[in-house]
């Protein structure tokens, strides 16, 4: 798969990139179905905030960057954010486990299989298989995006450690740009 160019801010994402979601259900017993959506359903007309993260279970996903987000998640809301979604290139069903084990229910857990639909076209995968510890070929960078109706207007993305990409850099974006009148 060919590496994109990286998104930047003043880009917009296309509405019709599929993703999947498993609803994140109630049942701490079981995965809800998976069901397609898109990002024109998830993020047109409002204020956004899309998260990816590498690696479900890992520590710095676990236990600071998705906590995080489920931890200041009304604080997202009250600044403007009307949907807050992880994104990675697991599947649904390990989307899922993870947002039960560690996440919130209003945080939607998306899944982009292989990462060719949506995290490839942004230029959002990396490959670690080279790296000290081999992770498989590709995985998501972690990043995170500030969307209004689809446009980007905060790009964090994180080599190392985390700091662009965590809800106090979200939040500090937010605060210094409150979000349009039409949205």
């Amino acid at each position: 798969m060919a590496a994109a160019e990286p998104i930047k801010v003043g880009d917009s994402l296309p509405a019709d990139i599929v993703l999947w979601t498993s609803g994140n259900s109630a049942d701490k017993d079981a995965c809800a179905l998976p069901a397609k959506t898109s990002t024109g359903e998830l993020f047109a007309g409002k204020r956004a905030v899309l998260v990816g993260i590498p690696i479900p279970f890992s520590p710095t996903c676990s236990m600071q960057q998705l906590p995080g987000f489920a931890a200041r998640l009304a604080d997202l809301a009250a600044a403007g954010a009307a949907t807050v979604a992880i994104v990675n290139d697991y599947d649904v069903f390990v989307q899922d486990a993870w947002g039960k084990a560690v996440g919130h229910p209003d945080i939607k857990m998306l899944s982009d299989p292989d990462g060719s639909n949506l995290l490839a076209r942004i230029g959002m995968l990396q490959d670690l298989s080279k790296g000290p510890l081999p992770l498989g070929s590709t995985v998501s960078k972690r990043f995170v995006l500030v969307l209004d109706n689809l446009k980007v207007v905060y790009l964090g993305v994180d080599v190392k450690g985390l700091s662009l990409s965590s809800v106090e850099a979200v939040l500090d974006f937010l605060a210094a740009n409150p979000t349009p009148a039409n949205l």
